[in-house]
């Protein structure tokens, strides 16, 4: 899992993922029109991906007991 692989034993954990928007700008406004988003507010986090091919992107945030993070 991504979370282990940086060094992290999340307390709670969410991923946002989208495919086929091209740029930054609006694959974030899809993230930020879809009402689930909001839930991960309290979430202090984040690893962003993206991959080229056909445009895939995630965000996965986490909360943990450690406060570290690889």
């Amino acid at each position: 899992m991504r979370y282990k692989a940086q060094g992290l034993t999340p307390s709670k954990s969410a991923e946002l993922v989208a495919a086929g928007y091209t740029s930054v700008e609006a694959v974030v406004a899809a993230w930020i029109k879809s009402a689930g988003a909001y839930l991960y507010s309290d979430l202090k986090f984040i690893g962003i991906g993206y991959r080229q091919y056909k445009h895939y992107w995630v965000v996965d945030m986490a909360n943990t007991n450690d406060e570290v993070c690889g």
